[in-house]
């Protein structure tokens, strides 16, 4: 890209920071508004009275806390493993094995899965990593296409791996669902003969 190209570039991308920073509502903001918005759809759609919405959303909110903990704890321990000194020395040297840019991207896809399956939220950050590292040796790849294609484990496998929140949590006793579907183990989903051939 030229240096005139690139300034284009540069103050568009910042306008448009500026203006999401500026009129893009912050997440608790969507989220209140969210909850006012189904507050209201309970109201107008169903014979609820508000005492009764209210309180199902404040039983709902409190049902669904354990699952957010773990979710929490799986993005937090994931990003820490991933920027131990072990593992991002390990990923610098991976990066050295591609010899092309396609392999390069190639490359960055499949770890993308390889990690995300062991752990996604490891994956996540792992694989920006990687992104980074092997940009710095193939300076000419699309590095758009590289960061794009390093979250491919967080759309193709993550759900079907190790850390996966559906299977892990209906593998739990007394999970949410375990009256009307019951405790459904490992070995019929994660470790499935299905889903290891599909992932």
């Amino acid at each position: 890209m030229t240096e005139r190209g690139e300034s284009h570039l540069s103050r568009t991308v910042l306008s448009l920071t500026r203006f999401s920073e500026r009129w893009v509502p912050s997440a608790f903001v969507i989220a209140c508004l969210l909850t006012f918005a189904v507050v209201a759809l309970a109201l107008g759609l169903t014979p609820a009275a508000p005492g009764q919405v209210v309180g199902y959303w404040g039983d709902g909110f409190w049902a669904l806390l354990s699952f957010a903990m773990q979710m929490c704890l799986a993005l937090m321990t994931g990003s820490i493993i991933a920027d131990s000194p072990l593992l991002r020395r390990a990923l610098d040297r991976l990066s050295r094995l591609p010899r092309t840019d396609r392999q390069a991207v190639v490359f960055a896809a499949a770890a993308s899965m390889v990690l995300a399956w062991l752990h996604w939220g490891m994956g996540m950050a792992a694989s920006a990593f990687l992104a980074r590292a092997l940009a710095r040796r193939r300076p000419k790849v699309d590095y758009p296409l590289l960061v794009a294609v390093s979250y491919f484990g967080q759309g193709a496998v993550w759900h079907a791996g190790l850390s996966g929140s559906a299977p892990l949590l209906v593998a739990t006793p007394g999970h949410f669902l375990a009256a009307s579907i019951g405790v459904i183990p490992l070995s019929e989903t994660i470790f499935s003969s299905f889903n290891l051939a599909l992932v």
